[in-house]
This record gives C-alpha cells, structure tokens and sequence, in this order.
C-alpha cells in the first residue's frame, strides 16, 4: 500500500493495471520503517496501518479484479525487524500468499473473477 491509499484507490488499481497490458505485480503491505519519514507522522497517529486479516481480505479483493493474464510475483513485502515499526504481524509473506489463496477458495473466487477486459488488457464495454 502507499500512504493515503483507501479502500477504494487500491482496489482501483487492479482494472487499469490490467488496462495497461502489465505482465505483473507485487503487492506490498504499507508499513512504518525506523528513520523513514512516516515515523513521525505513525507515532503522532496520523498514519493507520491496516491489520494483517484486513491486508489479506483486500488482496483477494484486488485479486478478483486484476486481469488472470497478469502474474502476481508477490504478496507482501519484508523489512528487518529491527527496522519495522508497524505492522508486527506473527506472519510473514508466504503466509500472506497462503492465506489471501485460502480465503479466495472459501469465497469460491479466483484472480480475475471480476476483471471484464480482454486478454490483451484492454478494457471493453460489454465485459469480453
């Protein structure tokens, strides 16, 4: 995630990715890194950082609408813990990508259930 993201801005980015033709992502949890400027910003409370159960539901959302054509290279980012600030989270990304893949097969969805462009990542107008 980037700083301001919303629900909304992020979830938005898969359709026009996939409308730029883009052979793939990476996906990167937003967090706060020792001496980075959002340090001051994250202790003041001014910077909310989304909670692991959160980070994976929008990414099966993302998912869903990204192009099935596009290869996710990866889930979630690391930094050294003795730089990390936020989040803690016990997991790390291959338990991310195991858990965004579990709740995607509990919703019975999959990458691109809702993309409605064309292999070559145009957007049409009637979904094919």
């Amino acid at each position: 995630g980037l700083p301001g993201d919303t629900p909304e801005s992020f979830l938005a980015a898969a359709p026009f990715l996939s409308g730029l033709g883009v052979r793939g992502v990476k996906l990167h949890h937003f967090h706060v890194v020792k001496g980075a400027p959002l340090e001051t910003a994250w202790r003041r409370g001014g910077v909310a950082v989304p909670g692991y159960d959160e980070y994976v539901s929008a990414c099966a959302d993302f998912l869903e609408r990204l192009s099935p054509h596009v290869a996710v290279m990866r889930m979630a980012g690391e930094a050294p813990a003795s730089r990390l600030l936020a989040p803690r989270w016990e997991k790390g990304p291959r338990e991310a990508a195991r858990d965004v893949s579990a709740l995607l097969a509990a919703r019975g969805t999959f990458q691109g259930v809702r993309w409605t462009g064309t292999r070559e990542g145009r957007e049409t107008r009637d979904g094919r």
